[in-house]
């Protein structure tokens, strides 16, 4: 993706969050697809447990496809890749978190702190994975 498209992109994120909850991204379509994915808790208790997130990219078709999840401020998200193919995910939070992944198995974590609608794309095929509503 052009430096010129995640700029648009990111601003379009942070004026959509300004003015409403939903978030509708420019030049982000979601792809199609099931949504086979899991949450747990890893074993830890309350509302600060990690929010685990299987993603599975196969080729073009990127699961879960516009997942609606609810975290915690400051709860850990882990996304658990699954890839056949190279690729990054982009979180588009403040500050912003770009996850690149190759061809297996790879697990990315991080936290959100601010509340509001954040969204997730894979930035190969430009899908929309998940929609996290921090709280």
């Amino acid at each position: 993706m052009s430096r010129l498209r995640r700029t648009i992109t990111a601003a379009a994120t942070v004026a959509t969050l300004a003015v409403a909850p939903a978030v509708a991204l420019v030049g982000c379509s979601p792809s199609s697809g099931s949504s086979d994915h899991s949450t747990s808790a890893s074993g830890e208790s309350g509302s600060k447990a990690t929010k685990k997130i299987a993603v599975t990219v196969n080729g073009d078709t990127v699961t879960p496809a516009a997942e609606p999840v609810t975290v915690a401020v400051g709860q850990p998200v882990e996304l658990d890749v699954t890839s056949d193919r190279d690729g990054e995910l982009h979180v588009h939070s403040s500050p912003e978190h770009e996850f690149e992944f190759k061809p297996g198995k790879s697990s990315f974590r991080f936290t959100l702190d601010q509340p509001g609608t954040v969204v997730v794309e894979e930035h190969v095929t430009d899908a929309l994975v998940l929609k996290i509503l921090v709280k």
